[in-house]
C-alpha cells in the first residue's frame, strides 16, 4: 500500500514557517519576518492558527499580510491592533507607485 504525501506549495510553505518558528524559539534569533507570499497557499484556518501562534512568542515577528477581511473578526482585530505600517493605494512605499511607468 502506498502512502500519499502532500507535496504542494502550501505544505512546503507551512513546513518552512514551522522551521522558522523552531529557529526563533530555540536560538538567539531576535525576530522573524514573513511575507504575504507564504500565506497565499495556506487555508484560512491555517493562517488564523498561525497568527495565534505568532502571538504566543515573546520575540518580534513581522508579517506582511493582505486580504485581512477574509479572516475571523478576532484575527482581524489582532492584525489591526498589532499593525504599525499599512500600505495601500493611498499609502505607498517610498512615494513611488511601482505599477505606473515613470
Amino acid at each position: 500500500m502506498t502512502r500519499k504525501t502532500d507535496r504542494g506549495t502550501g505544505k512546503g510553505f507551512s513546513n518552512l514557517i514551522s522551521l522558522d518558528l523552531a529557529f526563533l524559539d530555540n536560538t538567539l534569533l531576535t525576530c522573524l519576518i514573513h511575507d504575504s507570499l507564504l500565506f497565499k497557499n495556506l487555508g484560512i484556518s491555517a493562517v488564523e492558527n498561525l497568527i495565534g501562534t505568532y502571538c504566543s512568542f515573546e520575540k518580534q515577528i513581522f508579517i506582511s499580510i493582505d486580504e485581512v477581511k477574509k479572516y475571523k473578526k478576532e484575527m482581524q482585530q489582532i492584525v489591526y491592533d498589532s499593525m504599525f505600517l499599512k500600505l495601500d493605494k493611498d499609502n505607498i512605499a517610498f512615494k513611488v507607485d511601482w505599477k505606473k511607468k515613470t
